[in-house]
């Protein structure tokens, strides 16, 4: 006989939390609040960035304030591609959750390795765009030379769009062959497919920054449209870096959704026929369902936790066992 260890925690967890004993202060929580605070910090500076002219046409704005316009902008950016950074690490530590595979998870990290060196050669160019420095943001340094922010600007929506189509399909390609009811299954795919929008914004602003290459008359105007598809794409990005833990919204509004449909198929009764001194037990083809979930006992059937289509801990992974054993007869005295 098997016997499970249950670690049971010194109080219950509050509703729709699962406790995570192995890993209890999860780097994911720490890089969403970083995320909250960084998306702040972007929503300030394009709102600066909007008070000192930019959205009206250059000839309309003071001269004095082209100065304090290149240092929000500045600011803008770093904020934008860490926050950026943050929202796609959040995602890609929640994937870390849903598989143990070991190729899975060195493609994720190596996949969070890759997006975490390329945004901050991205968001901190003015450590190196220009010679001297203050010439990124000081138009009267005559002497010294500056790269073309435009080409660091693309090489980084480039990669940005690039990461967005890898991460719609790793987790689908990861959910393809887990055993779980093909609603939840098309539902989580579906979840996952909602990040392809991402990508649709991302390329969206690759090709209007892309276009700023040949505008070079009124760059305060023309420099709207890429920083609106870019307020779409950070702000889609923390949707989409959320989905994972909106189990309770889809609870409320889509209960049918989250059910699990999957009969006991191939299984039939278990029958105890009582007669006189004896017990006659028939134990015939029995299919067992056992749900592994993180941190938690294996259990039969779905409990309220299993109707979620994403937990704390992950999705959850359903294993049939067959058990057949022989009819045996027990002689009561």
């Amino acid at each position: 006989m098997a016997f499970n260890s249950v670690i049971v925690g010194l109080a219950p967890p509050p509703p729709g939390v699962t406790p995570n004993f192995d890993h209890p202060t999860s780097l994911g929580y720490r890089v969403a609040i970083a995320l909250v605070l960084l998306s702040i910090g972007y929503l300030i500076s394009s709102l600066e960035l909007n008070r000192f002219g930019v959205g009206m046409h250059i000839w309309e704005i003071p001269s004095t304030n082209l100065t304090l316009i290149l240092k929000w902008s500045m600011t803008q950016g770093v904020f934008f591609g860490l926050s950026i950074l943050c929202a796609k690490l959040s995602i890609l530590q929640f994937y870390l959750r849903l598989s143990p595979d070991p190729y899975f998870r060195i493609i994720v990290h190596g996949l969070s390795a890759t997006i975490v060196l390329y945004s901050f050669v991205a968001s901190f160019q003015w450590l190196y765009a220009c010679r001297p420095m203050a010439k990124y943001w000081d138009p009267t340094i005559q002497h010294g030379s500056c790269i073309n922010s435009v080409k660091v600007w693309i090489f980084n929506a480039v990669m940005n769009s690039f990461t967005d189509i890898v991460m719609i399909f790793l987790p689908i390609w990861m959910m393809w062959n887990v055993q779980i009811a093909r609603r939840q299954k098309i539902a989580v795919i579906c979840i996952f497919l909602l990040g392809a929008f991402v990508s649709i914004v991302s390329i969206t602003r690759l090709a209007y920054i892309v276009a700023l290459r040949y505008i070079k008359s009124d760059p305060t105007w023309s420099s709207v449209a890429p920083a609106i598809w870019a307020a779409i794409e950070l702000y889609v990005s923390i949707i989409c870096a959320c989905l994972p833990h909106a189990k309770p919204f889809f609870q409320r509004h889509f209960p049918k959704l989250l059910h699990s449909t999957t009969s006991h198929a191939d299984s039939r009764a278990f029958r105890s026929t009582l007669r006189d001194g004896d017990i006659l037990n028939t134990h015939k083809d029995i299919s067992l369902q056992t749900f592994v979930i993180s941190g938690k006992t294996p259990s039969i059937g779905d409990t309220e936790s299993q109707k979620a289509i994403l937990g704390e801990d992950g999705i959850f992974v359903r294993s049939e066992i067959q058990v057949g054993e022989e009819s045996y007869r027990q002689d009561i005295p």
